[in-house]
């Protein structure tokens, strides 16, 4: 009989391209999400896939203990990122903390389901990039500084001292590579960075393999493995946004619409992935790969977006001049002239 999984925050960013991967692989699924327009649209794409969807709310322990019947092993994505985590703190606490409290106080009443891999962040690190010499490592101290990265420490903390056979999984920088699922990503000061922070990119259909094929490895059991892209998808933070603005036909910018104050405040930094690599094997998908893959999944609107080309510079131009350091160092040009 085929092992039964159930995955939480299954149509997210992550979460619909694990599907995948865990039908591929023979497993079946459980598909366990917060009902809403964007995971419902998500949802419509594996209507004749055999997989059980249930609707339901992590922060409800009734909704969790029905979620749980009959599986035999989990892979925990749900949670509030950034920004929504820093301006909702308390509905951070309630979904990332006390919903992963509830499934490991679940998971720990019955005598068959151990197995919980747990998606957890490089935010756990902190963003006071300075004090870090790269590459971190599963073994270097934690220090979170806002209420995301806290709360994926509180998780991981909770793991450690249960009865559960876990994996944590730091998951590095993964933007999404389907346009449907940039919604949770809104808001974010896309120039509130230093250009020369650093970060590793990770495919999401890369994460999604690894925690998939964690699920059946004895040896990521009460491991911290790191997952990236490796070292080709270690770059800056300018290289990583023109990388994809050049993707989608746009001009890369200029150093000068970033926020240069030092020292460089950023999360993570580039990290060790040999043991979680020689574990999982899942780094498959270049930075540039990444960057294609979200380009096309625009559909019919890239040819609409092609015939403006021409225009790359106004555009530019037009990102350049939302920048509030583009503007006021502009100003201050203007202020040093006779």
């Amino acid at each position: 009989m085929n092992k039964k999984v159930l995955l939480t925050g299954a149509f997210g960013n992550i979460g619909s391209l694990a599907i995948r991967e865990l039908l591929s692989q023979g497993y079946s699924v459980v598909a366990f999400d917060k009902d809403g327009p964007i995971t419902r649209k998500n949802a419509k794409s594996f209507a004749d896939t055999g997989i059980t969807i249930v609707w339901g709310d992590i922060t409800v322990r009734q909704d969790i203990e029905s979620a749980l019947q009959g599986v035999d092993a989990v892979i925990h994505l749900a949670g509030i990122i950034p920004p929504l985590s820093e301006s909702h703190p308390a509905l951070c606490n309630a979904v990332n903390v006390e919903g992963t409290r509830y499934i490991i106080e679940t998971m720990e009443k019955s005598s068959s389901l151990k197995r919980l891999v747990f998606a957890s962040s490089i935010a756990v690190y902190g963003n006071q990039q300075w004090r870090n010499t790269p590459p971190l490592k599963a073994s270097t101290p934690v220090s979170p500084d806002d209420t995301y990265g806290k709360s994926k420490a509180d998780c991981e903390a909770m793991l450690q001292s249960s009865s559960l056979d876990w994996s944590i999984m730091r998951i590095a920088a993964c933007p999404p590579v389907n346009i449907r699922n940039m919604d949770s990503f809104k808001g974010n000061p896309v120039f509130e960075f230093h250009p020369d922070s650093r970060l590793e990119v990770i495919h999401p259909a890369d994460a999604a393999l690894a925690f998939v094929n964690a699920v059946s490895c004895n040896e990521a059991i009460g491991k911290i493995l790191l997952l990236g892209g490796g070292a080709g998808n270690q770059l800056t933070y300018q290289q990583q946004f023109s990388s994809m603005l050049t993707a989608i036909g746009q001009n890369p910018l200029p150093r000068e619409v970033f926020q240069m104050k030092e020292p460089i405040e950023f999360y993570g930094d580039w990290i060790d992935t040999e043991e979680s690599q020689r574990l999982l094997q899942f780094q498959r998908h270049s930075v540039q790969q990444q960057h294609q893959d979200f380009w096309h999944s625009f559909g019919f609107v890239r040819y609409i977006l092609l015939l403006f080309k021409p225009l790359a510079p106004l555009v530019s131009w037009a990102i350049k001049q939302s920048s509030p350091y583009y503007q006021n160092k502009i100003i201050r040009k203007a202020e040093v002239q006779p």
